[in-house]
């Protein structure tokens, strides 16, 4: 029998009158409280705006609310019903002098290679017994590790495989744990799909309640049950802005498309992610919902104006800031209107100038897959590598065939020939560290 004993196979409603019950009770006793709905406009404006979608200008109407667009559409709401504007959040707590501390006596130990190879979340073979992958954590260990469905077959063997990574990871570095992450969005996004675990539907069904304490009740289930497996970061909450329920690249992962709402679920999220000890990464920054285009195939270009942006797509993530999230990952997306050259992942006014800068976000900043056809296919791993750490952004995710020791050591080769800078490397490795350190992965104990 499996070890892990949290069952539920009601379906529909039942399922989250039962999550709501129980969590909300949970948060109650712990003392944790949702934040408020933000109140939003009634009416929701439609208007027609100017829009390029892969190369090609358009005068594209907004869709109406309940048809959905074509494939490769872009969506061009304007406020979807909401007045609310990002604000400047409080900048995110930058580590206290214990974390400081602790991160530079690991760092000082730590040599160029160890440091890059920190910048690094990597898939795992298939075969988990495969030789390779345990010559790389010894020689390699990399920061954290991503696992899928294809990686195990139970729960049990899901918590061990979860276990002996962990083990490998600081029989190597020491005293640096990885991150141990997953996609468990709910819905149709799901890396454990086993009926020993409360299953969530999607978060277009989950908005769908208008609720908070449901969207905090859920999270809180879904956090408690990841942290028992061994799962220390969700990739999620996703927060771009989509109105309907389908089957597009965003489509039902998305709570809704009122940037107001989104926000407010984006607090309740993220909030009992922290109670439960399980980073969240909210993404895509800064919106995916814009475009039906897969980023996995091809690089979308939307055309959406600065200011546009900031009142709409922005405002869930800056709520998730407000709230001290941990970690966001950047969307595979040319926004010419922005920054006419480079994807956001890439764009050092997208990531340093609006994240950094204007939403005062000083936590982890993480890629998409990095084998995404919409970077791979425009550009090579070696610009890719050097862009995304010039850009600071800390955490590089790979997803299915790139290693860490080639790349770790492509990363190498450009410090030693000037096109990376060891600062370059350090300002991520440092970023990782602290939030390690706040989450109980760095265990000087062991040595």
């Amino acid at each position: 029998m499996s070890a892990f004993t949290i069952r539920n196979r009601c379906p529909g409603r039942l399922l989250l009158a039962v999550v709501w019950v129980t969590s909300v009770l949970l948060f109650t006793l712990s003392g944790c409280r949702t934040a408020e709905p933000t109140e939003t406009n009634a009416a929701v404006r439609e208007r027609r705006s100017p829009a390029e979608q892969e190369g090609q200008h358009a005068e594209e109407a907004a869709p109406a609310e309940n048809s959905p667009p074509a494939h490769g559409a872009v969506i061009s709401k304007n406020d979807s019903g909401s007045s609310q504007q990002p604000r400047p959040a409080a900048p995110a707590r930058q580590g206290d002098a214990a974390e400081q501390t602790a991160v530079d006596r690991v760092m000082a130990h730590m040599t160029l290679k160890q440091r890059i190879a920190q910048r690094f979340i990597t898939w795992v073979p298939a075969d988990t017994a495969d030789k390779a992958l345990r010559r790389m954590i010894k020689e390699t260990p990399p920061g954290g590790f991503i696992v899928y469905p294809w990686n195990y077959d139970s729960l049990d063997q899901a918590h061990a495989l979860l276990k002996e990574l962990e083990s490998l990871t600081l029989r190597a570095t020491g005293e640096v744990r990885p991150f141990l992450c997953a996609d468990q969005e709910g819905g149709r996004v799901n890396a454990f799909q086993f009926s020993a675990l409360v299953r969530l539907p999607s978060a277009h069904v989950l908005g769908s309640y208008n609720d908070p304490q449901v969207i905090g009740a859920a999270a809180y289930v879904q956090a408690v049950q990841l942290r028992r497996l061994g799962i220390n970061m969700n990739l999620g909450p996703v927060l771009d802005l989509y109105p309907w329920g389908d089957q597009t690249i965003i489509g039902d992962r998305s709570f809704g498309a009122d940037p107001g709402k989104v926000a407010t679920f984006a607090r309740a999220y993220i909030t009992a992610f922290q109670r439960a000890g399980v980073i969240s990464v909210a993404k895509h920054f800064p919106g995916h919902g814009i475009t039906t285009v897969d980023s996995h195939g091809r690089l979308p270009h939307v055309w959406i104006s600065e200011a546009r942006l900031e009142q709409t797509h922005l405002v869930p993530f800056a709520a998730a800031v407000d709230v001290g999230v941990e970690a966001v990952m950047t969307a595979h997306i040319l926004y010419p209107a922005l920054d006419p050259a480079e994807p956001a992942t890439f764009s050092r006014v997208i990531v340093d100038d609006i994240l950094r800068g204007r939403l005062g976000f000083h936590g982890v900043v993480m890629t998409d897959g990095f084998e995404m056809h919409a970077l791979s296919d425009n550009w090579s791993v070696r610009e890719s590598l050097k862009r995304s750490m010039k850009n600071d952004v800390d955490l590089i995710l790979l997803i299915s065939h790139y290693r860490v020791p080639k790349l770790v050591n492509l990363t190498e080769r450009m410090v030693r020939q000037g096109a990376l800078s060891v600062e370059d490397v350090d300002r991520g490795v440092r970023r990782i560290l602290l939030l390690k350190a706040r989450y109980g992965l760095l265990d000087p104990d062991y040595r």
